[in-house]
C-alpha cells in the first residue's frame, strides 16, 4: 500500500474541518494509487504532500525507478 507523508508548515491540523480535508485528501489519494505497486521491483510508491495550508499543496511521489513514478505522478495528474 502506498504511503502518505505529510510535510506541511501548518503540522498541527486541530479542527474538523481541517482534520475531515486532511481524511478526505488521503481517501483520494489511496483510491488513485493506494494499490500502484511497481511490476518490476513489487514495490509501493511513497506520496509526499508539502504546502503551507491545505489549499495549496504539492506532491512529490519516490518510488523504486523512474517508470514507476512517472505512472504514479500521472494517476495524481487526473485528480
Amino acid at each position: 500500500m502506498v504511503k502518505i507523508n505529510w510535510e506541511t508548515k501548518f503540522h498541527a491540523m486541530r479542527t474538523k474541518v481541517e482534520l475531515a480535508v486532511k481524511a478526505q485528501i488521503e481517501k483520494v489519494l489511496m483510491s488513485a494509487v493506494g494499490s500502484a505497486r511497481c511490476a518490476v521491483h513489487k514495490k509501493y510508491a511513497e506520496v509526499n504532500l508539502s504546502g503551507k495550508g491545505l489549499d495549496k499543496l504539492d506532491f512529490q511521489v519516490n518510488g523504486c525507478c523512474e517508470d514507476f513514478i512517472a505512472q504514479v505522478e500521472g494517476k495524481l495528474a487526473n485528480l
